[in-house]
């Protein structure tokens, strides 16, 4: 732990505080217990003391204006498009991925008076959110400090 905390504040010069989150994710279709192929999802990260929402994503697999101007084939207008998740992946998936950006999120918000890091995560029993929040966090300390 002593190793984490002087990565973590060593990174910028800035001491960090570290906040326990509850994170939680969902789609908008139901799935069959093995077929997960909604278009949508969201995550979000909850403060452990103070009940409020510290971080959220929201995913989708398509937008509507680019997929009109491919059927045209044409360009899309300028807009913001909704599209941030590959069409390829499970939305199964979502869960995991989110709470992951919910890290780095929290890590890197600008303008926040008091620096933060994720300390303590609560999740339910999803493994796939477990694994890809040990395997980030074990790749960026392998990074830094070796195997």
């Amino acid at each position: 732990m002593e190793e984490l905390l002087a990565y973590v504040n060593g990174l910028d010069g800035q001491v960090r505080v570290g906040v326990t989150a509850s994170m939680d994710g969902a789609w908008q279709k139901r799935s069959s217990g093995s077929n997960y192929n909604s278009r949508t999802g969201h995550n979000f990260a909850i403060g452990g003391y103070s009940g409020l929402i510290i971080a959220l994503v929201v995913f989708s697999k398509n937008c509507r204006m680019c997929q009109v101007a491919k059927n045209k084939a044409k360009e899309p207008k300028d807009h913001r498009c909704p599209k941030n998740f590959s069409v390829k992946k499970s939305a199964k998936s979502m869960e995991g991925i989110g709470a992951v950006e919910h890290c780095k999120h929290v890590f890197s918000r600008p303008g926040d008076k008091v620096r933060s890091y994720i300390k303590q995560i609560v999740t339910d029993d999803d493994s796939t959110t477990r694994a890809n929040l040990r395997h980030s966090i074990k790749a960026v300390l392998d990074d830094r400090f070796g195997d």
